[in-house]
């Protein structure tokens, strides 16, 4: 044999000395059987080692929690020391308050000088109302138009035929112009 397999002994004795490829087979199966036991053995072993892992006590006294209640604090300070929480508003009228910008918060002053005048907004939604308004006098003018019916007469002759002697004054209309439409046309 040019190529010679090494096999445990208990192997060697079972496997056919002609036969590589028997050989073969049983190499893997025992090389297979081998690796499975080691992992399996291995796989404990790593059991054994994540339950011996330590973590670090979970609590309040973390950063993220120390933080948060740093600034719960400072947001009660800050608002407690504000001029808006410190007015009474029982007393204060808007006069009061028109007068007394230089005292209102800074988001306040920043929200009251970009915002548009009174007036404006005003005249702004009453433009966008009589818009709307038009467009929905529009929109039913529209949805509600019909074409005018029109009247076929089947027998066109029925026009000429009453008699034009005994009929009162403001009793008939004259149709002698009225050309009639037929059904066809």
């Amino acid at each position: 044999m040019a190529s010679r397999v090494l096999l445990p002994h208990f192997l060697r004795a079972r496997a056919a000395p002609t036969s590589l490829a028997t050989l073969n087979i049983a190499a893997r199966t025992l090389h297979a059987s081998a690796s499975r036991s080691a992992e399996s053995s291995h796989g404990h072993a790593a059991a054994d080692a994540a339950e011996e892992e330590q973590y670090p006590e979970e609590g309040f006294s973390a950063p993220f929690w120390r933080n948060g209640l740093l600034l719960v604090i400072g947001g009660v300070i800050v608002y407690r020391f504000s001029a808006a929480a410190n007015r009474s508003p029982h007393g204060a009228t808007g006069e009061e308050e028109t007068s007394s910008d230089s005292n209102a918060p800074l988001i306040t002053r920043y929200l009251s000088h970009y915002k548009p005048s009174l007036e404006s907004s005003r005249r702004t939604s009453l433009e966008e109302l009589d818009k709307k308004t038009r467009n929905a006098e529009d929109r039913l003018l529209f949805q509600e138009a019909e074409r005018p019916p029109v009247h076929r007469l089947t027998y066109p002759g029925v026009f000429d035929h009453s008699s034009p002697h005994r009929i009162p004054l403001g009793g008939s209309v004259n149709v002698s112009n009225v050309k009639v439409k037929t059904e066809y046309e």
